[in-house]
């Protein structure tokens, strides 16, 4: 959500209004000149986005340091520590490109604070600092439903035949969403590619949950539909095949979801 409602409309100095009126009244200038002229335009443009994208970084700041403040005074003064150095200067350092995004602003703060709680101190690491760093706030959408169970069910989509397996999509994964096209599936496919390459997921495909009735929306998504078109085309045999597995949280992923994850204090 954005901090401040900044208007479409942006002033031109007179500077750059002089530029526009050498173009348009002095058609006699040289092409050079006025090529010149456009240029020194086009500048004074992109340093009015740079204020506005300045303006709400410093906004975003000074929430981030508002909802620090907030999370330390929630530390029972008994539990406070001495701050680690490495850790908030890691974070500080980190957090310069994400401030913008609510979910990434609280996870930072939540780290900083955790540095500063006995209780959850041993848990608060640099490595934490470079994870979020590396999240989208989807990333961190598709991570939250692990909020509450651990392990979820996940699938691949196969074009099987009498006689081999293509696979048509990997990392297939509904949580959180009744309904899903290929669009959804395959943003939510890279989405748990970016977890499991971070260390926070592991995905396996060996194995299932013993409920199958979790693996039955996987067949009933319009995806499914169109993924089996798709296998057509490879084979007019073929037909969409639903590889059963799992993706669950690993020691890292537990660890982070504890320390760093929104509501976290």
């Amino acid at each position: 959500m954005s901090l401040i409602n900044i208007p479409e409309k942006v002033e031109l100095p007179e500077c750059a209004n002089n530029v526009i009126t050498n173009i348009t009244e002095k058609p006699s200038q040289t092409i050079g000149t006025i090529i010149n002229d456009i240029l020194f335009m086009a500048s004074h443009k992109l340093s009015f986005h740079a204020e506005k994208i300045r303006l709400q970084q410093q906004l975003a700041l000074e929430q981030f340091k508002k909802e620090i403040e907030i999370k330390i005074d929630q530390i029972p003064e008994a539990n406070l520590s001495e701050p680690n150095i490495q850790l908030i200067g890691a974070a500080i350092d980190d957090s310069q490109y994400c401030l913008e995004h609510e979910e990434l602003r609280e996870m930072f703060a939540n780290l900083i604070a955790a540095s500063l709680n006995t209780t959850k101190s041993s848990k608060a690491t640099p490595l934490l600092s470079m994870i979020i760093k590396r999240l989208t706030p989807f990333d961190t959408l598709i991570l939250s439903t692990f909020s509450d169970c651990d392990t979820r069910p996940i699938c691949r989509y196969n074009a099987t035949n009498d006689k081999d397996s293509v696979t048509m999509q990997t990392n297939v994964y509904l949580e959180g969403i009744s309904q899903a096209n290929i669009y959804d599936i395959e943003k939510r496919a890279i989405a748990i590619s970016v977890l499991e390459a971070l260390g926070l997921v592991k995905t396996n495909y060996l194995d299932h949950l013993t409920n199958k009735s979790l693996y039955e929306p996987f067949s009933l998504i319009k995806a499914y539909n169109d993924y089996a078109i798709r296998a057509k085309k490879i084979g007019v045999d073929r037909k969409i095949d639903v590889n059963k597995g799992y993706v669950e949280l690993t020691p890292t992923g537990k660890q982070f979801m504890d320390i760093c994850m929104p509501g976290q204090t």
